[in-house]
């Protein structure tokens, strides 16, 4: 074995499922590794797996096997169970990086750029080259990467129970000029979970700061730092605000936590030279880790892989995810196997079906925009899995068409064979993996709010459910020919929780979304009315919705608003509700200004939404003053400017 492969070998060791653009990348040379990867994959090395995941750039990954594992402990003279425990190659660990991909991989591609600031002698990096690396830039950045690791945990006693919090990655680093070392912990922002969500997570990691294993002889804490990178302001926000509340709660120290959006750190290259680090304890932007001055002494452990021999003596402990250290659970290899066997589109529908049920396939391919051949081959494969289920609309249950189609027997028959879509329990497994939460589904609905029951609710409530998807799937049509993003969060996550008068309320509408144009972004709930709630239950909702805009969205934002939208089945019910808005809004606002500025309620017609005919970009929506306006005023198109004079049907030119 010549020296390249045994370096492709070992680095895939270190980090199994790599892609193999970006190993060429790290090892420096992309046509040595290709050329070592074919190689070592005709005696059995290594393997390779077709992995697509648009967002993530990925092909296909590749892994070391077994036979690699001997061939590489024979060549170093190491029993080959000692190199496999060292580097935790085992079967629940290499389940949990295929289904972590979507974290680890934009880890490996910040890390690289990081280890790229390391002098040519420092670092894991240089010893695996397979050419010498790009010159070293600037030294502007004082720390240089000793060792680092994907998915790990942090171990530590609180009381008398031990706690293990996971993290994206963790990094041992050294100070260029006085040789100080720090651990820094990264954890990667997932926007398929909510930041509240995670705030257990973090308070146990918080709350270890109070076992005596992260302190030196001198009292200092030595418990790891954190970075983390969001995906947009709203959830930058969310975290600081989350990290400062657990602090003040438990009387906890903040430890240095440095946090930049995940497009900043994109566009600045991963540069950590770039102010773009908000640092919470400065309250200002800073260069990454500037504002540390690191511990003495020498890095007790140089290397992240002893993650699975206990230690003895009385430091802190980083481990490896729980995946590694115990048996692998119920279905976590399967899960795996089905993440390799999904394709990019497989894995869209699937997240996609789960957060909004009963959705057909022609309306999957509206909200995807991929061909239909596509999405008809991607759901029959899915069907296939188990991942979901198809459902027919029920014989006892009025279609929510139009009056056209349903005066058409034939057209009705053949709308009922429609086949629509949920997920199953075993798709909620593999969601529930991926996103991190292993193979502990019951605290992965919790945080989804996905109970059984509630699905079954809106499976039961047919045409109640069926609404709200056509409905936003017209607005997802009109804001993409637009140019616009959507985001839309279904009803089981549309809860929005305020305080009053020291309670907590909850109001719960059907649906709510966030239109992004540019730098705006518009918040939005809506409202199916079933036409069975009576008079002072929509005075409670509608006041409930009034109260939570007040309480919640003001004081935290004052320039934004949140429309409310409701829709109705007549005329007369939405003169009815118009009636109730007015009322309730002069109770709250007697001035009728401040209020309808903030929250204004619009109301518009079933028939808007089941008409095919008919979209829901026109000025189709009746706001309290009883005018018609359009859903956003974003949508009223700027006429041009006439230069001739209308005449009939003829303009002529001036």
């Amino acid at each position: 074995m010549w020296l390249g492969e045994r370096k492709v070998l070992s680095a895939l060791l270190e980090h199994p499922y790599a892609d193999p653009f970006w190993l060429g990348e790290y090892l420096g040379s992309r046509t040595y590794t290709t050329t070592a990867l074919q190689s070592l994959k005709r005696r059995g090395y290594v393997h390779g797996f077709q992995f697509s995941r648009d967002d993530l750039a990925l092909k296909r990954v590749w892994t070391i096997t077994q036979e690699g594992v001997n061939a590489l402990a024979q060549l170093r003279g190491v029993p080959k169970k000692l190199l496999a425990r060292e580097y935790a190659f085992q079967r629940g660990r290499l389940a949990w990086m295929v289904l972590a991909m979507g974290r680890v991989t934009p880890l490996r591609w910040w890390m690289k750029t990081l280890e790229g600031f390391n002098p040519p002698h420092v670092g894991r990096r240089n010893v695996l080259a397979l050419k010498p690396l790009a010159r070293v830039p600037a030294p502007l950045w004082k720390w240089q990467v000793v060792a680092w690791n994907e998915e790990i945990e942090v171990e530590g006693k609180v009381g008398k129970y031990v706690q293990r919090v996971g993290f994206t990655g963790g990094v041992s680093l050294s100070h260029r000029e006085t040789g100080r070392w720090l651990r820094l912990l990264i954890h990667i922002d997932d926007p398929n979970v909510e930041v509240s969500a995670q705030r257990e997570h973090f308070t146990r990691w918080l709350m270890l700061q109070k076992d005596s294993r992260y302190f030196d002889n001198e009292g200092n804490s030595v418990l790891p730092m954190l970075a983390v990178i969001a995906q947009n302001d709203y959830r930058l926000n969310d975290y600081v605000t989350m990290f400062r509340q657990i602090a003040l709660r438990y009387h906890l120290i903040l430890p240095s936590i440095y946090m930049a959006l995940d497009e900043t750190v994109k566009a600045a290259r991963g540069d950590p030279t770039q102010p773009i680090w908000y640092n919470i304890n400065a309250g200002e932007n800073r260069i990454l880790l500037a504002d540390e001055r690191g511990l003495a002494g020498d890095i007790s452990e140089h290397s992240w892989h002893s993650i699975l021999a206990r230690v003895k003596r009385n430091d802190a402990v980083i481990v490896a995810p729980a995946s590694a250290c115990k048996p692998p659970g119920v279905q976590l290899d399967e899960l795996a196997a089905t993440a390799l066997t999904l394709n990019d589109t497989d894995h869209k529908l699937v997240r996609l079906v789960a957060a909004h049920p009963l959705l057909s396939a022609k309306e999957l391919e509206q909200l995807t925009n991929l061909y239909q051949s596509q999405i008809a081959t991607s759901l029959q494969r899915l069907s296939k899995l188990g991942l979901v289920e198809r459902s027919t609309v029920p014989a006892f249950e009025v279609l929510t068409e139009s009056a056209e189609i349903e005066s058409d027997k034939r057209k009705l028959q053949r709308k009922r064979e429609i086949k629509y879509y949920v997920t199953t329990e075993l798709g909620e497994r593999y969601l529930a993996a991926v996103d991190g939460f292993g193979t502990a589904l019951a605290r992965y609905r919790q945080v989804k709010l996905w109970s059984p029951e509630q699905t079954k609710r809106l499976v039961r409530q047919w045409s109640h459910t069926r609404l709200g998807n056509m409905l936003f799937v017209k607005l997802t049509c009109a804001v993409r020919t637009r140019g616009w993003e959507l985001e839309w969060l279904s009803e089981t996550e549309s809860r929005l929780y305020f305080s009053l008068n020291g309670k907590r309320h909850v109001f719960m509408p059907d649906g709510r979304g966030v239109l992004r144009i540019e730098e705006a972004r518009i918040h939005f709930v809506v409202e199916i009315d079933a036409a069975r709630s009576n008079a002072d239950k929509m005075r409670r909702k509608i006041a409930r919705y009034y109260a939570g805009v007040v309480a919640r969205i003001l004081p935290e934002n004052p320039n934004e608003t949140l429309r409310i939208l409701i829709v109705t089945h007549s005329a007369e019910r939405m003169k009815h509700l118009l009636g109730i808005a007015r009322e309730i809004e002069t109770q709250m606002d007697p001035t009728r200004s401040s209020l309808r500025r903030v929250a204004p309620i619009l109301l518009g017609q079933r028939q808007m939404i089941v008409n095919p005919r008919e979209t829901i970009d026109r000025p189709n929506w009746i706001d309290l003053d009883g005018q018609r306006t359009f859903w956003f005023p974003q949508f009223e198109s700027v006429a041009e400017p006439s230069d001739g004079i209308g005449t009939g049907r003829v303009i002529y030119k001036s």
